[in-house]
C-alpha cells in the first residue's frame, strides 16, 4: 500500500510540473515573437534612389547605367536594386522600430566604366547599416555608431 501511494504522489507531482511548464513562457521568447513591425519600419517599404554617400564625394554623372537604387520589400524581407552598375539582392533584418540590417548582399558582375569605389562603397555602406531615419521621404541609414552612411529619396515606380 505504501508503495502504491508513493507512485501515486510521484505521478501527481510529474503531472503538476508538466502542466506548469506548458503554461510558462520565457520573457525573451515572448518579446521576440510579439515584436510587431512599427509604423516607422512600415515606411521603409518601397523604392529608394541614392542621393548621397557620406564617405565619398559622388559625381553622379560617373554612373553609366543608373544611379544606385534600393528596393525594400518587407513582405519577403528582401532587398534588391542596383549599385550603379550591378544588380544587387539581399536580406532585410528588422529588430525593432529603428533598427535595420541588410545582410547577404549579392550582385551580378557586369563590367562597366563606373569608378569602382562608388559601387563597392555603396554595398559596404549597406552592409554596415544598423539603423535608419525617414524624414520628408528621405531615408538616411546609419552605422552602429550612428555615423551617417547613405541618403536616399523615395521614388515612384
Amino acid at each position: 500500500m505504501l508503495h502504491y501511494q508513493s507512485i501515486k504522489y510521484t505521478f501527481l507531482l510529474l503531472l503538476f510540473f508538466t502542466f506548469m511548464n506548458c503554461n510558462t513562457t520565457k520573457k525573451g521568447d515572448t518579446e521576440s515573437k510579439d515584436l510587431q513591425p512599427s509604423i516607422e519600419s512600415d515606411l521603409l517599404e518601397g523604392k529608394w534612389q541614392l542621393i548621397q554617400m557620406t564617405n565619398l564625394d559622388v559625381d553622379f554623372s560617373q554612373y553609366d547605367s543608373a544611379i544606385p537604387i534600393l528596393v525594400i520589400n518587407k513582405d519577403s524581407m528582401k532587398i534588391s536594386g542596383n549599385d550603379g552598375c550591378n544588380q544587387i539582392l539581399g536580406d532585410l533584418v528588422l529588430s525593432n522600430e529603428e533598427s535595420v540590417q541588410f545582410k547577404s548582399i549579392g550582385r551580378t558582375k557586369i563590367g562597366c566604366n563606373l569608378n569602382k569605389d562608388y559601387d563597392d562603397q555603396f554595398r559596404s555602406s549597406l552592409e554596415s547599416t544598423a539603423s535608419f531615419r525617414i524624414s520628408n521621404d528621405v531615408l538616411t541609414v546609419f552605422d552602429i555608431n550612428q555615423n551617417r552612411l547613405l541618403d536616399f529619396k523615395r521614388i515612384n515606380n
